[in-house]
């Protein structure tokens, strides 16, 4: 990849392959605010692109990819599958922290 950057490749049409640098998705480098940032947001930051080119990349047949392609869609993939794993477990804990709130109401009406 670092290779790639670094000669200005060019696909078999001639245009140059453009592979974005990926920062960590997990770390302490988030910018202020992260936590209130919508998973569409938090992919864009993370990729550095707009949804719709993550669209395009996800739209790449894999079989058919060069390795420098196939390896740019697998980090568009890993990026968006960590950023819905953690929107579902921030889902989950508020649905389990609303179901013991509501158990605790139940708890101090019955005394």
């Amino acid at each position: 990849m670092r290779r790639l950057r670094k000669t200005g490749a060019v696909d078999e049409n001639g245009n140059l392959v453009t592979i974005p640098r990926l920062p960590s998705v997990t770390g302490a480098n988030k910018p202020p605010g992260w936590n209130r940032w919508s998973a569409a947001e938090k992919a864009q930051h993370l990729l550095d692109m707009s949804l719709d080119r993550m669209r395009d990349y996800l739209s790449w047949p894999a079989d058919e990819l060069d390795p420098h392609r196939l390896a740019t869609q697998t980090q568009v993939i890993r990026v968006i599958a960590v950023v819905a794993a953690k929107v579902g477990d921030e889902a989950r804990r508020e649905r389990d922290r609303e179901r013991i709130l509501e158990e605790l109401h139940r708890d101090m009406d019955a005394r």
